[in-house]
């Protein structure tokens, strides 16, 4: 019994001593910390921001440390090196563990091995401050940056298998001599690459070890290569998948290929071809396969294009809804048309075609003016993509036939028959532009219901509508001559990523030249430049920019002929599109321009004579809400769909096609922003399948004609409503 008794006693004592050795313990403070900051030292050579990537450890806030690591217990300096579970607070790491830190010592050794720092050796210590909280110390002792001094391969014998010089050549003239395993394997991809392109087609490689010697400080980097087979092309086929009517001749087809027999197999030859094919147009699908063939000398392939067509005939009715690239115009309207994809097994095709075409030149909210110009047309298209070649080069043309009837705003009708020959050619992705266009166009264009009263010609009206009576009286000696011959060359590039809501990128025209030869009644050369630039500054903030100049030089008017441009041709400024503070076609030099004493004999007429001289631009910043949350998705959803833009426009137009004011203003005066009209405005935008909604509220600055600078005012706006960007 008495044993029984000492041994309860034993055990009694013994709790009480663990209980009382534990509360030691937890008054020693072995309780779990957070780590509060990171303190780096020795890395003279690799960039603080890398070891901290390479780390990889998020640092807690001041708000997230004293609201979310409320601990009672955190490791002590003594006590770290024990495994306890990492732990996070939501997304936040909060605490690190031995495991953990060994862990990233290892990255840390592993990222200055990649960087040629074989020596280097790296220490982890943490010290807790008076909170309880760690500070992380990043010891570096980097050592000696190892030279590369060879590069090695596995199996010699492939050596003599591929051209094995050649990767030895961008060694000694690419790499840069200290070892860097990021660039190492640049070159190597750099080199291997033109290996696939002389026929390699699955070449592989890995690093297969790094030799290294720690006396001289030298590195030599061994290599494994892997199916080193090469190909050659042994024959190129097509396969036509149609629904009916005609197709492509294959010898046409391949005229466009990069690739030949008895060419090396080239992955980049063969999916330029593949884009060569989709680029006709005639093919909703082009997909291409490769079948092996061994002889006994060779290892060939052979490359089939499988080539899905279009519906070769097509009837449609529609309503359409786009923008004119150069102006920015918005066109809407009916349209129905017939076309036949393939009319021979040339590949010509056929369509025509009657449109009735509303044009959006500026709808002003508070204005008579009225915005839409409405014009109804007939005309057919024949396509010819292969209409000749020079060399390997293939030339399409197209050629135009088109009447349409214009209702202008000031009541009068341009009937306007023409014929035209356009060469579109479409540059690759990686190029500066998109695309190079020519075209050659007769143009019979002809005023109706324009009627003169017997008037002086040495009134000042007489003077303005100069160029009208004479093309009126051009007709009446020539009713079948051409208004004008134009020769027209436009280089433009286009990399947007997107045409609507563009948010990077550029669209560039430089230049567009247009020159009519003293042919018709217009005798004139135009050539116009624009520049339009979009960057993202946050995700829901874009900077947009645009820069538009042009001139017409205009040799018709002599004491005998007053000829013109066609009006399609003259510069106008102001709009929703252009210097939104004035009116549409408001905004003209007034040294340059008719003087203000004939507005009301002449207010519908001026509205389509334009001027010869334009420079403009603006700046936006364009900004889109960001999707709300705790509310109804219904209106979330408007919310993000919406945006608010600011704007600043400026420009002018100088020398008005008229006989008397046409290049009054020169070049000094055009180029001189004093001259230039100034407006800043803000607008909203709601995004529709058809590109934004768009209403903007624009204020003159600045007015050039009176030299005098304006305080914001509503009496004193304009309203503009559209749908699309401004540019």
């Amino acid at each position: 019994m008495q044993k029984i008794i000492s041994t309860i006693r034993f055990i009694l004592f013994f709790c009480c001593l663990t209980a009382l050795c534990q509360s030691l313990s937890k008054g020693a403070e072995t309780r779990r910390f957070a780590l509060k900051t990171i303190r780096i030292y020795g890395n003279a050579h690799l960039s603080s921001q890398q070891i901290l990537n390479a780390l990889n450890i998020t640092l807690p806030t001041e708000l997230e440390l004293n609201h979310n690591l409320d601990w009672n217990d955190v490791f002590t300096p003594e006590l770290y090196k024990r495994y306890y579970p990492e732990s996070k607070s939501g997304k936040i790491r909060v605490a690190l563990d031995s495991v953990t830190l060994m862990n990233r010592v290892e990255v840390l050794e592993n990222l200055y091995q990649r960087k040629g720092y074989f020596d280097a050796d790296l220490q982890l210590t943490i010290d807790i401050d008076t909170m309880g909280l760690g500070i992380l110390d990043v010891i570096c002792r980097e050592g000696k940056h190892y030279s590369l001094t060879d590069l090695l391969i596995t199996d010699t014998a492939l050596s003599k298998t591929i051209p094995w010089n050649m990767i030895q050549e961008d060694f000694q003239s690419r790499l840069p001599r200290f070892y860097d395993e990021d660039s190492l394997n640049a070159m190597l991809n750099y080199s291997f690459q033109k290996l696939l392109e002389r026929g390699y087609a699955f070449l592989e490689y890995r690093i297969e070890q790094i030799l290294i010697d720690t006396v001289e400080k030298k590195a030599v980097s061994v290599i494994r290569m892997m199916n080193p087979e090469r190909y050659k092309i042994n024959d190129v086929s097509f396969e036509h998948v149609s629904s009916g009517g005609s197709i492509l001749q294959n010898d046409l087809l391949k005229r466009l290929l990069f690739i030949k027999p008895q060419d090396w197999l080239s992955p980049q030859a063969v999916n330029r071809s593949k884009n060569q094919l989709i680029g006709l147009s005639f093919f909703s699908e082009v997909s291409e396969s490769k079948t092996k063939i061994i002889t006994n000398t060779d290892t060939l392939a052979n490359v089939s294009y499988i080539l899905k067509y279009k519906k070769p005939e097509e009837v449609v009715f529609s309503v359409f809804l786009n923008r004119t690239t150069m102006d920015n115009f918005l066109n809407m309207g009916l349209e129905a048309s017939y076309s036949d994809l393939l009319v021979s097994e040339t590949g010509n095709s056929f369509s025509i075609f009657s449109r009735l075409l509303a044009q959006d030149i500026s709808n002003t909210v508070f204005s008579t003016q009225r915005g839409l110009e409405f014009e109804y047309s007939i005309g057919t298209n024949f396509n010819q993509p292969f209409a000749f070649f020079l060399g390997e080069q293939r030339v399409p043309l197209t050629y135009s036939a088109q009447i349409s009837l214009r209702n202008l705003p000031t009541g009068l009708k341009l009937l306007t028959p023409l014929l035209r020959v356009s060469n579109f050619n479409t540059f690759p992705e990686w190029t500066l532009f998109s695309n190079l266009n020519f075209d050659a166009t007769l143009d019979f264009t002809r005023l109706i219901n324009f009627t003169l009263d017997e008037t002086d010609p040495n009134d000042p009206l007489y003077r303005l509508i100069a160029p009208y009576i004479s093309l009126t009286d051009y007709y009446k000696d020539s009713p079948f001559s051409p208004a004008s011959f134009t020769l027209g060359m436009t280089l433009t590039g286009d990399r947007r990523n997107s045409v609507i809501t563009p948010s990077s990128g550029y669209f560039l025209t430089l230049p567009q030249i247009e020159y009519s030869p003293d042919v018709g009644y217009s005798h004139f050369l135009r050539v116009f430049s624009q520049f339009h630039t979009f960057s993202a500054l946050k995700k829901n903030l874009v900077f947009a920019t645009k820069l538009k100049i042009g001139h017409i030089v205009n040799w018709g008017f002599s004491d005998q002929d007053k000829s013109t441009p066609p009006f399609e041709k003259h510069f106008f400024a102001g709009g929703a599109n252009s210097v939104r503070a004035w009116p549409s076609r408001g905004l003209k030099d007034a040294q340059s321009s008719i003087d203000d004493s004939l507005a009301s004999r002449i207010t519908e007429l001026s509205a389509i004579i334009g001027s010869a001289s334009l420079v403009e631009g603006s700046v936006e910043l364009r900004y889109s809400f960001p999707k709300p949350k705790g509310i109804a998705e219904f209106w979330a959803d408007k919310i993000a769909r919406s945006g608010l833009v600011l704007f600043f426009d400026w420009g002018n137009s100088f020398n008005r096609l008229t006989p008397t004011t046409y290049n009054l203003a020169t070049i000094g005066r055009v180029l001189n922003p004093v001259n230039w009209g100034y407006g800043y405005g803000i607008g909203f935008r709601f995004d529709t399948p058809a590109g934004p909604f768009r209403l903007d509220m624009a204020f003159p600055f600045y007015d050039p004609n009176s030299a005098s600078y304006r305080s914001p005012q509503f009496s004193t706006a304009q309203y503009h409503i559209g749908l699309g960007h401004a540019f």
